[in-house]
């Protein structure tokens, strides 16, 4: 059943300032995994091959930023960043 909001191991919400915090320093760092992933590729395929496929490499490198973390159940460094986790929306626990 749905546990009370009051419940003593239930994480109160994040604040919006907290959200979008975590959200601007993951951001970063989806940006800054797609700019290794096209150096790293441009070196070994070719520079025209890396502007052929931009996009399928976009959303390549933001899959394995955020599958690296939920793989492992883990916070995103965003979260870890401003100290929040994702928890049960109705109960507020992990």
């Amino acid at each position: 059943g749905m546990v009370p909001a009051e419940h003593p191991l239930a994480f109160p919400p994040a604040s919006a300032a907290e959200r979008l915090r975590a959200s601007q320093k993951d951001q970063f760092h989806r940006d800054e995994l797609f700019l290794q992933a096209q150096q790293a590729l441009g070196a070994l395929a070719g520079p025209q091959w890396v502007q052929r496929y931009l996009p399928e490499l976009r959303a390549a490198s933001c899959l394995a930023y955020g599958g690296l973390s939920a793989a492992h159940g883990a916070q995103t460094p965003g979260e870890e960043y401003c100290d929040v986790t994702c928890v049960d929306g109705r109960t507020g626990l992990l």
